[in-house]
C-alpha cells in the first residue's frame, strides 16, 4: 500500500475503487497483527532467557 509520510508516519492512500476509511482500517489491522506478533516473540524470548538463567544459577 503506497501513501505519503506525515510527521514520520505513513499515511495510507485509498486504493483504486476503495475508500480512505478502508485504507486506514487495513493499515491499522496490519499494525495490530505486527504488534501482536512482536509481543508474542518477546514473551517467548523472555521465557527462554528466564529458564536459562534459572538453570545457570
Amino acid at each position: 500500500m503506497r501513501g505519503s509520510v506525515v510527521a514520520g508516519r505513513a499515511v495510507p492512500r485509498a486504493p483504486p475503487g476503495g475508500s480512505a476509511e478502508s485504507a486506514v482500517s487495513v493499515a491499522h489491522a496490519t499494525r495490530t497483527v505486527g504488534t501482536q506478533r512482536a509481543s508474542s516473540h518477546y514473551a517467548a524470548l523472555t521465557t527462554v532467557l528466564r529458564e536459562e538463567l534459572s538453570v545457570g544459577l
